[in-house]
Parts: structure tokens; sequence; C-alpha cells
């Protein structure tokens, strides 16, 4: 197969994934698809407990005392929540992003389909890993409890970045996206409780204040990565039209560059809720949880993929760091790694019945994904050898 019949080939493969979006822990076409893909090449797909997602190896003979590289995409969308009665959408409207994660997922069956070529030669072994529930941040986390990347050395992930110029690399050494935390609000009538003297205001009126208070501390910035954010992402309360809740559950998230950052967060968070529980004679309760760390990218490693995309005459560009979080730092908690994004401008302008727009430049997404790994593998193995 040469270059033009697998960029054909990649352009189909992401065609059929625009059209076939699915979100966290529901990716069970995608992965299907996926798994048709690398079985139909040889590609070894290795036995995880997973419904969706899957992880598979390529290996050069004897691979067993030479390095091991990993890469990985994210294969889940989101669900769209501003729908669209537009024709000119594929099906799905109700997801979004398919763009994104059909580009991901096209361009890494790319680099399957590259290395599993070279492999007799690869120096090494490559894990792929097709991520499921990104989104969620949960997808990496379950991975990692498997210990199926316990001999990989070093990591890397692209994402595709509609904000960024078409067929453009962008970096970010060091802290890349922000640290993240699930945050979770229960607000109770306490009325029956109060004495004679006490008069509940009710959970709504303290929602009102609650949001009021979080945006109003959300308005005080510091330097760059000092930045934090709060974000309101689900409310919930009462079930008829007529009759105030008695209990309101509210989700959101907390994002900052630095833990001690977020971890100040935290503590003005609950002590917001505290002030306002008492001021309005309700009941409010806050957790935290689903903390995902800060993607922190390794400077050398960076160095190489801008390096690699030069020769392969891919423009790099330096991107700021991100307020939002992206599961890869689970990965970069024990593995040396690098994330950066590639540029489709104007996605929602693509052709998604041929080759033009953004869906041209997946071959180059591919190309340079597999040259990481087979240079990161190189140098590897000639570190092991001094």
């Amino acid at each position: 197969m040469n270059r033009e019949q697998l960029r054909l080939l990649l352009n189909k493969y992401f065609q059929w994934l625009c059209e076939h979006p699915e979100c966290s822990f529901d990716e069970k076409e995608t992965t299907a698809f996926i798994r048709s893909v690398l079985e139909e090449n040889g590609i070894e797909i290795l036995d995880l407990p997973f419904e969706t997602g899957l992880v598979a190896r390529i290996s050069c003979p004897d691979a067993e005392e030479c390095p091991v590289v990993a890469l990985r995409c994210e294969i889940d969308a989101l669900p769209n929540y501003n729908k669209s009665d537009s024709e000119d959408l594929p099906k799905f409207s109700d997801i979004e992003n398919r763009f994104e994660h059909s580009f991901n997922t096209a361009a890494m069956l790319g680099s399957a389909l590259l290395l599993n070529r070279q492999k007799t030669r690869l120096g090494g072994s490559v894990i792929l890993i097709f991520q499921h529930a990104s989104k969620m941040s949960a997808g990496a986390k379950q991975i990692m409890a498997h210990d199926v990347l316990g001999d990989v050395e070093e990591i890397y992930g692209q994402c595709a970045n509609p904000s960024l110029e078409s067929g453009t690399v962008g970096i970010c050494k060091d802290v890349s996206h922000a640290a993240t935390s699930r945050m979770v609000i229960q607000i109770n009538d306490i009325g029956s409780e109060l004495d004679s003297k006490q008069i509940s205001s009710g959970p709504v009126a303290a929602l009102a204040a609650l949001i009021s208070s979080i945006q109003c501390f959300c308005t005080c910035r510091v330097d760059l990565l000092d930045m934090s954010d709060v974000e309101i992402t689900r409310l919930e309360g009462g079930s008829v039209w007529n009759t105030a809740p008695t209990e309101i559950y509210v989700e959101g998230i907390i994002k900052a560059f630095k833990t001690e950052t977020r971890m100040m967060v935290t503590r003005h968070l609950s002590d917001i809720c505290s002030g306002i529980g008492n001021a309005y004679h309700v009941s409010i309760r806050i957790d935290f949880d689903t903390e995902i760390p800060a993607t922190d990218n390794d400077p050398v490693l960076c160095d190489m993929i801008s390096d690699i995309a030069g020769d392969l005459e891919i423009p790099v560009t330096t991107v700021i760091p991100s307020l939002s979080g992206n599961d890869f730092s689970v990965y970069q908690v024990t593995i040396p790694g690098a994330y950066w994004d590639f540029g489709i401008a104007n996605a929602q302008g693509l052709n998604l019945g041929g080759a033009n727009g953004d869906s041209a430049h997946i071959i180059n997404s591919a190309e340079l994904m597999a040259a990481m790994a087979i240079n990161s593998l190189i140098r590897l193995s000639d570190e092991n050898e001094e």
C-alpha cells in the first residue's frame, strides 16, 4: 500500500467514525470497528476485561529485551446538549466533537498500519491505547489498573484541536492541561429542624446565592499558572412545577494548573457552602472526587516532537496551557510522556465524503505518531547500550 492508498483508506475510516460517534462507556461500535481493522492486519490485541476501548501491541522479533513505548488516542465523543437541526451535519446530532474523536482514532489506526509494516525492524514494542471514557476521566485509570503498561518507558498522545490551524502541531512544554476534580453539592431543606424563630429560605434561594458566590470567587485571577476555574455543569431538583424542591443536587468541575491552587479552591468552596448554609438555614454538603492530575509534558520529549514534525515538514507552534483537563496525565504519573495538539481548524466544514479539507491531514498525523514511536525506540535502545 503506497502513501496515497493509505491516505484514502484513513479518510474512509474517518468518514465511518464521523457517522458513528459514541459517548464514554458506550463506544461499542467504535471498538468493534477498531478491532476489525487491527485483526484484519494481524495486529495483536491484548486480552483485557473492557467492554469498550482496547489495547494492542506491535513488536519486533525477540522483543523481550527491547524497549517499549506507547501511543494513546481518545475514541469517545461528548453528548451535545445544543442539538442542531441542520441537514449538513451527519447523523447522531445528539453527540458532538465527532470530528475530533474521529480524527484521533483514524490517525491512530494509520500509525498502527505504518508500524506494523515495519515491525520486523522496529527495535522494540509499541503499545497502542485506543482509550475509552476519556471524557469521563475514567478510561486511563481503568487501563493503568490492569498493569498492561508496566514495561512502557515513554508514552505519547495527540488530540485534534479545532482551534488550531489545520495541519499544524501545537506543543506546550511542562504543564499543558489543568488538574481537575469533580464537585458534588447536596442542598437540603431543614425547616422541620429549626426552632420557631428561624425560617429556612429554602434550597432554591441558597442555590442562587451559592452560584453567585462561586462566580465572584472565580473572577479572582493571578498569573496564568495560578489560574483556576469552577464550573457548575449539572443541576437537579424538584419534580413538579407548583412546589419548591426540598432538595437540590449540583455537580461541577474544579480546574487548576497547580495542586496547591486546587486545594485552596476546594477549601474556599467548602467555606462558601458552610457560610451560605448557615445564612439561609439549609443543609449544604460538598464533596470532591474523580481527581485528575495536570498534564505535565517532558520538555526533552517535546523537543523531539518538534524535531520530528519538522523533518516531516509539519508546521509547529507553541500553544498556551489549557484549563481543560485530560486524563492522559494519569499515565504521566508513572511514565514520562508528552501530549500535543494537531490542528483541524474549520472542522465542521469537512467534506465527509472525500479527502477534502482537514481530513487530508490525517495521514500527516498518523506519520508523526508512528515516527515518534520509532525514534523513541531507537533512542532508548542506544541509551540502554551505553
